[in-house]
């Protein structure tokens, strides 16, 4: 959950939200120049609230992590990736 009290802007205020936003997906729009990028950079982090508060839930992931990367493999011949098509098939048929 993330609660959001506050005014938002760089040097002078853009608006004012406050909403808790849960699990799940959430949009935001508005014409350009409504503040929808100073808004979203305020929530990061990137840039402090003029005044309020934005909160998570949860302390956020360190950077450090404790396990070691693991060691990456070479797919197998007869794997695609998992972004391109599926292989074709050698045995013709249409």
């Amino acid at each position: 959950m993330l609660r959001v009290d506050c005014t938002y802007g760089h040097d002078l205020p853009l608006g004012h939200l406050t909403r808790e936003f849960g699990p799940g997906l959430h949009g935001l729009a508005g014409p350009n120049g409504a503040g929808k990028s100073t808004l979203l950079s305020t929530i990061a982090g990137e840039i402090d609230p003029l005044s309020g508060t934005v909160s998570p839930d949860s302390p956020a992931p360190s950077p450090a992590s404790p396990n070691p990367p693991s060691t990456p493999t070479s797919p197998s011949a007869n794997t695609s990736p998992s972004w391109g098509p599926p292989p074709r098939s050698s045995t013709g048929g249409h």
